[in-house]
């Protein structure tokens, strides 16, 4: 068992979700909206809603915000290749050109996204690293007992032949690891400190 704890965010529940699991792989996705404050909010309502689509993520992360739709160890219906990972949606329209990532909003989301992944990584031994397209099938072979990684839906649309899902397309992805393995050592630090008291 691990000693750090997930992360504690605002709970929506989503109508739609599988059965238990136990997470391995964390898996990113994009909106298609802006980043503003409020926008995950209203996705996570909309899954909640009695007419919601057949989608469900775990968290939905915004400029200000993180909220939780579905219980770490329940399936949410994210990718069409869901048991064993942790589906994180992240507001961001991947229409837009790369230097997006770059402006206010979106390095706030980048910031935020990193820090709910390093939690998870922290709470349930998931490597912080991008796995490769064989990493991963590999990781479909042997989920319960895999150390799994992070994909992104393109990728998992990719390597499993699923309807096609293309995002988040170019992001800054070396930036967001690099604020991950930061976040982890902060954590880390922290735990080690509070453990001395």
């Amino acid at each position: 068992m691990s000693k750090f704890q997930p992360p504690v965010a605002p709970f929506v529940e989503a109508r739609n979700k599988g059965g238990k699991q136990r997470p391995t792989l964390i898996v990113l996705s994009s909106s298609w909206t802006t980043s503003d404050k409020g926008a995950a909010l209203g996705i996570a309502n909309t899954l909640h809603r009695s007419n919601s689509p057949e989608k469900s993520f775990h968290y939905v992360v915004d400029e200000e915000s993180v909220f939780q739709c579905v219980w770490d160890h329940v399936v949410a219906l994210h990718c069409g290749y869901d048991k064993g990972s942790i589906g994180i949606k992240m507001c961001d329209d991947p229409s837009l050109l790369l230097r997006r990532w770059s402006d206010k909003p979106h390095q706030k989301v980048l910031y935020r996204l990193a820090e709910l992944t390093a939690q998870l990584c922290l709470a349930y031994g998931i490597p912080a690293r991008f796995l490769t397209d064989e990493q991963l099938l590999k990781w479909s072979k042997r989920k319960w007992k895999s150390k799994g990684g992070i994909v992104t839906s393109a990728q998992m649309s990719r390597v499993f032949n699923l309807p096609d899902q293309q995002d988040p397309k170019e992001w800054s992805r070396y930036e967001f690891l690099y604020f991950v393995h930061e976040g982890i050592s902060k954590h880390r630090e922290s735990n080690k400190r509070s453990t001395k008291r």
